[in-house]
């Protein structure tokens, strides 16, 4: 199961609901430096439990931003927690606009996962303000 940035969002996180503008997904794995080809279909980075069922879109901080990328196999088991559980996980980032970043798990101190900023995800585009998708749409 992912490890949910809803969580750690609080209330700055906010379910979209409606038919918004579909986005394309890159063909190659979304995780910095990976480019290997993704595996069919996509990940949704906030999980379905979080956002009552599967959203393309969430809100957060005021923007609706994109909540699916792809992955390659390998860094797919990353972020569900396949054996040896989570290597990784894709967090809000705030600089410079906001945008899903990769971590990598680095070890644990106290009882705690040590999570690695990596960089942004690739591979995915669109972020909105509310007020721009309702004008549009």
């Amino acid at each position: 199961m992912t490890l949910s940035p809803a969580r750690e969002l609080g209330t700055r996180f906010s379910i979209v609901l409606g038919e918004w503008v579909q986005y394309e997904l890159a063909e190659v794995c979304a995780a910095p430096g990976c480019w290997l080809r993704a595996e069919p279909g996509s990940h949704h980075i906030v999980r379905r439990s979080d956002t009552a069922g599967p959203k393309d879109w969430v809100g957060i901080d005021g923007l609706v931003v994109p909540n699916r990328c792809r992955l390659c196999p390998e860094h797919h088991r990353w972020v569900t927690g396949g054996p040896g559980g989570h290597r990784a996980r894709i967090v809000w980032g705030e600089q410079p606009q906001g945008h899903w970043r990769w971590c990598v798990a680095q070890g644990r101190t106290h009882g705690e996962t040590v999570w690695e900023d990596v960089g942004p995800i690739k591979g995915i585009e669109g972020m909105y303000t509310e007020e721009e998708i309702a004008f549009e749409y």
